[in-house]
C-alpha cells in the first residue's frame, strides 16, 4: 500500500501523532513545515512506541537507536513494510506488526 494520502487523512495523521498529551509526541510546526513521508512518520511512532515498552522491561530508558536497531534486526521494519496502510492508525498498525513479529 503507497503512502500518499489526502489532506485530511495527512491532517488526520499529524492531529494522531502530535497529541499534546503524549510525551513523544512530535512538535507539529516542523512536521507541517517538513511534510514528510506518512509512512515514515508512522513508523517513527511505532518506533517510539516500542522503545517505550523495551525501557519498561530493561528497567530504564533506552535509546532510540537501540530501539531503531532492534526494530530493524528482530523484524519489526519488514513486517510493518508489508502490513503499512495509510488509512489504519498508527497503534492499529503497531499492534498488527508485534502479533505478526511474535508470531515468527
Amino acid at each position: 500500500m503507497g503512502s500518499k494520502c489526502s489532506k485530511e487523512r495527512y491532517k488526520a495523521l499529524l492531529d494522531e501523532l502530535c497529541d499534546g498529551d503524549d510525551q513523544y509526541s512530535f512538535p507539529r510546526w516542523y512536521l507541517e513545515l517538513r511534510h514528510p513521508d506518512p509512512r515514515d512518520l508512522m513508523q517513527l511512532k511505532c518506533i517510539e512506541k516500542f522503545k517505550w515498552e523495551r525501557s519498561e522491561i530493561a528497567g530504564h530508558e533506552i535509546t532510540g537507536h537501540e530501539a531503531g536497531m532492534a526494530w530493524v534486526q528482530e523484524g519489526y521494519a519488514e513486517v510493518f513494510s508489508e502490513v503499512f496502510d495509510v488509512d489504519l492508525c498508527c497503534e492499529k498498525i503497531y499492534l498488527q506488526v508485534k502479533e505478526l513479529v511474535q508470531e515468527l
